[in-house]
């Protein structure tokens, strides 16, 4: 899938809380801020609305086992940058890491 297409399923996933977090090295920690609740859906969606092309790639899963594309977001929101990492497995976007840049 490419950006845009990406960008609005994400979208569209966290409206209708159709989302999973993958659990982090034995839990979620301060690098999925969308699992611990200190962002919200639609803080993401806003921050997903402010990313553009160049904020965007493709990477494959960590887990060499799976053939998963993931989806990498950095865009600008709030004056500050974040990073957004999820992927697309039916009916879920499965978000791995939703923080501010470092």
């Amino acid at each position: 899938m490419k950006f845009s297409e990406v960008r609005k399923v994400l979208k569209t996933k966290l409206l209708v809380g159709e989302i999973q977090h993958e659990a982090r090295h034995g839990g979620f920690d301060k690098k999925n801020l969308l699992a611990t609740g200190d962002v919200t859906p639609d803080d993401v969606i806003e921050m997903l609305d402010c990313a553009k092309v160049f904020n965007f790639k493709v990477a494959k899963h960590h887990n060499k086992e799976v053939d998963i594309n993931v989806y990498i977001f950095t865009p600008s929101w709030n004056d500050e940058k974040w990073y957004i990492k999820a992927y697309i497995i039916e009916p879920d976007a499965w978000f791995i890491s939703v923080h501010p840049s470092e």
